[in-house]
C-alpha cells in the first residue's frame, strides 16, 4: 500500500470524510449504547455531543488545529451539560468523546499523509509517495532527489498518538471515580495530551 491514500481500499470511500465525519457517527453510537446500558438520558447525552461538535468547529476557527477544536469541544460540552443537567458524568462524557474522535481522526491523518513524523531508520518507518507533504518537504530539504517518488521513512506519529489516546481513554474509564473534582478529569487528560503532543 502506498501512502497517502485518497480513498480507503476495498470500499472506495474517501479518507477525509470517512475519518473526519464518520468518526462522529461511530462515537455517537458508542455513547448512546453506553447511556442506554447505564440507564442515562439518551436525549441529553446526544445534546451534549452535538454541543461538542459545534464547539470543536468554532474552536478550530480560532486555533487552527486539533487543540483549538479540543478546547472548543470541552467548553461547549461542559456548558451544555450544565444547562440541561445531563445525568451522564460530564468529565467522562466529554473527555472520552473528545479523545475517541481525535484517535479515529488521527488514523485518517495517517492514511492521507497530511502530517507525518521525523525521519527514522527503524522498521516501523512509513514511506509516503507522490502528492504527499512528506515527499515535498524531503525534496525541499534535500533528503531525497528532485525526481524521487517516495519520501524517506518517517515515524508514524499519528498511530503513536492513537495508541496513546486509547491507553488514556482506558485509564479515564478505570480511574475517573478516583478524582475528587469532576473538572480534574478533563484537565488532567488534556494536560497529558498536551505533554504527549509537545
Amino acid at each position: 500500500m502506498h501512502l497517502p491514500l485518497t480513498t480507503i481500499p476495498l470500499w472506495g470511500l474517501p479518507v477525509w470524510p470517512t475519518f473526519g465525519l464518520g468518526n462522529l457517527l461511530v462515537i455517537q453510537c458508542i455513547l448512546m449504547m453506553y447511556a442506554f446500558y447505564t440507564k442515562k438520558d439518551l436525549k441529553k447525552t446526544a445534546l451534549v455531543f452535538a454541543a461538542m461538535i459545534l464547539g470543536a468547529a468554532i474552536g478550530s476557527q480560532f486555533l487552527f488545529s486539533v487543540m483549538g477544536g479540543a478546547l472548543g469541544a470541552i467548553f461547549m460540552g461542559l456548558a451544555m451539560h450544565r444547562i440541561i443537567q445531563c445525568q451522564f458524568p460530564a468529565s467522562l462524557l466529554i473527555t472520552v468523546t473528545l479523545f475517541s474522535m481525535i484517535a479515529l481522526g488521527r488514523i485518517g491523518c495517517f492514511l492521507s499523509g497530511c502530517c507525518f513524523g521525523s525521519p527514522t531508520h527503524l522498521p516501523i518507518g512509513v514511506v509516503y509517495g507522490n502528492h504527499s507533504l512528506a515527499l515535498f518537504l524531503h525534496k525541499t530539504l534535500g533528503l531525497v532527489g528532485p525526481s524521487a517518488q517516495f519520501s524517506v521513512p518517517v515515524h508514524p506519529i499519528q498511530l503513536y498518538e492513537t495508541l496513546f489516546l486509547i491507553v488514556l481513554i482506558f485509564l479515564i474509564f478505570r480511574f475517573y471515580r478516583s478524582f475528587r473534582n469532576a473538572l480534574t478529569v478533563p484537565l488532567f487528560s488534556m494536560g497529558m495530551y498536551y505533554i504527549f503532543r509537545g
